[in-house]
């Protein structure tokens, strides 16, 4: 692999990930693979341009949405095209209100999401979602993607701040404000929140965290306290040439993260894919899916299967062998 970096040698570093800034990696050489997708049409014919997620639950694909009533989609496993909505909206407790859909994480035996009300941790029980318990630490807060970290919980921060995350506590007060904005973009007059918009996820055991950059072809690894453990630029390309760097896309969103791999939806001008990075930031595997139009996306660990959604199709959901 062709690498070009600096090293920044920390001679108290005991972080047990690399401790290297790393500023640029070479596409080609990271191991491909071309999937064959299988297509499945849902029924009833349902608009899945509402779901804003995907994760594996059991026997089921779980979709948070933006529709009001019904805030989940739930797809029946294997796929048959079997599919229908679930869960309520409104304040009582086994209701949704204003759910962050980019929350949304797999647990063991369910998922665990944050909305109004607070953290929520969730199972199907046949057709029904049923909260099983809820931390009110995070009740009334606008989060993009709440993490759950060692001794508190991350989220994106304002621009106001001045930085990219803010720390809460367990009880739900602000700790900190980690990593400042940083100033690669070219638009002085956009909002740096919406400039340096990004996907993140906290590492299942709370210590680290990897964000990956929307409109740049960038990411990062970071401990809790903001150190950056790796950042790497990479050249997989955008969906748009560097002279519409606000309007291209390059990172789309993560999901079943775990405590060895951290998959991210990357789109470019010809195609999608699922890159698998690992938790010091090298790339493990690229994923390559037809067309350019893929959304979001889960995976099932144990059955090794991919699944996915196009934002262009209403009612199907495609399937893939996903091995590592």
């Amino acid at each position: 692999m062709k690498l070009y970096h600096s090293v920044f040698v920390l001679f108290f570093c005991f972080l047990p990930l690399s401790c290297i800034v790393e500023e640029g990696v070479d596409s080609s050489a990271v191991e491909t693979v071309t999937l064959e997708p299988r297509c499945t049409s849902l029924y009833p014919n349902d608009d899945l341009s509402s779901p804003m997620a995907m994760v594996v639950c059991g026997n089921s694909l779980i979709m948070p949405t933006i529709n009001s009533e019904k805030p989940y989609k739930v797809v029946t496993l294997p796929l048959t095209g079997e599919s229908f909505l679930a869960g309520n909206e409104g304040r009582g407790p086994m209701d949704f209100l204003s759910v962050d859909f980019y929350s949304v994480r797999p647990l063991a035996n369910g998922f665990l999401i944050n909305d109004n009300s607070g953290l929520k941790r969730c199972h199907l029980e046949g057709k029904k979602i049923v909260v099983d318990s809820k931390d009110s630490a995070t009740s009334g807060f606008v989060t993009n993607g709440l993490s759950v970290i060692k001794n508190g919980f991350i989220d994106m921060a304002s621009s106001s701040s001045g930085h990219e995350f803010v720390k809460y506590t367990n009880a739900g007060k602000v700790d900190k404000y980690i990593s400042k904005m940083p100033d690669f973009g070219k638009y002085e007059k956009t909002d740096p929140f919406f400039l340096y918009a990004k996907v993140f996820a906290a590492k299942p055991d709370g210590k680290y965290i990897a964000a990956f950059y929307a409109h740049y072809d960038r990411m990062k690894i970071m401990d809790i306290s903001g150190n950056v453990i790796k950042e790497v630029l990479t050249d997989f390309g955008c969906t748009a040439s560097a002279a519409n760097e606000f309007s291209r896309m390059c990172y789309v969103c993560m999901s079943s993260v775990t405590d060895k791999y951290i998959p991210v939806l990357h789109r470019n001008a010809d195609n999608s894919e699922i890159q698998v990075w690992d938790w010091n930031g090298n790339v493990l595997k690229r994923f390559f899916i037809p067309r350019n139009t893929a959304k979001f996306f889960a995976i099932d660990w144990k059955d090794r299967k991919l699944y996915y959604v196009n934002y262009d199709e209403k009612n199907a959901v495609y399937e893939a062998d996903f091995v590592i």
